[in-house]
């Protein structure tokens, strides 16, 4: 292999590992559930460190702080 196929090789498998770190999967994931009244919320999971928000009209409320463990 030459020098300039095997810099393009090498760059082709960084963007590769970049794009698959930082774009897909996201670091959320965004699902919802369903509260007393029957109104869907929109619940935002930290694929690496598991913490859970809630999105209420006022913004995102960590869930811990809202229904503790």
């Amino acid at each position: 292999m030459s020098k300039k196929y095997l810099s393009t090789f090498i760059m082709l498998i960084l963007i590769i590992i970049v794009f698959s770190i930082t774009v897909y999967p996201t670091l959320y994931y965004y699902g919802h559930i369903s509260d007393n009244n029957g109104s869907d919320l929109l619940v935002k999971i930290n694929r690496v460190t598991g913490h859970t928000e809630i999105l209420y009209e006022s913004g995102w409320i960590d869930i811990e702080a809202t229904y503790g463990n």
